[in-house]
């Protein structure tokens, strides 16, 4: 097998394979499940659409925006993180974007309960309220209008998609 590359500088989704076997394309999602759905978004989603003769705008269907951050947000480390989150757009057309505190890619329920995965760039300083960011929000969810309850995601391969950013570095 020849090996592209086995490591990449995200969060979740390390670690993740890729190469060829053959004339075969491989793709190694982690253990974890958060991991391996952020992945297979990121990653699996856009091989296939390729594969397939999509395109990759016709691949990536998630809806981008910005939003205000509600909270603080410690600085970050040397990967990219995609933090779960849930979304409120507001009366007049805004919307906010609060992180849920934990963030663990074993935690299957907080991917399901959010509403948004922000982009947090590796090396950036604290994030302070009040500062807006881009985030992805996840088709078919109900956002939370005005503060209301937000209806539980649903999500499955074809429910969340970031459009095309430059990708996490490879260590």
């Amino acid at each position: 097998m020849k090996l592209d590359f086995w490591r990449i500088a995200m969060r979740p989704g390390k670690p993740l394979m890729a190469g060829n076997l053959g004339r075969t394309k491989v793709l190694g999602l982690p253990g974890n499940p958060v991991s391996s759905l952020v992945c297979a978004l990121l990653f699996l989603r856009p091989l296939m659409a390729v594969m397939t003769g999509t395109s990759l705008e016709a691949a990536m269907t998630g809806k981008r925006t910005t939003a205000t951050l509600t909270g603080p947000v410690p600085a970050n480390d040397q990967r990219q993180d995609y933090l779960r989150a849930s979304l409120t757009t507001h009366p007049d057309g805004t919307r906010s974007v609060t992180p849920f505190t934990r963030q663990d890619s074993s935690m299957l329920s907080l991917l399901a309960a959010s509403g948004a995965l922000i982009l947090r760039p590796r090396m950036p300083r604290r994030w302070m309220p009040e500062q807006r960011w881009m985030c992805w929000w996840c088709e078919g969810h109900k956002e939370r209008q005005g503060g209301g309850q937000t209806e539980p995601l649903r999500i499955n391969i074809h429910g969340v998609a970031p459009a095309f950013e430059p990708g996490p570095t490879s260590l």
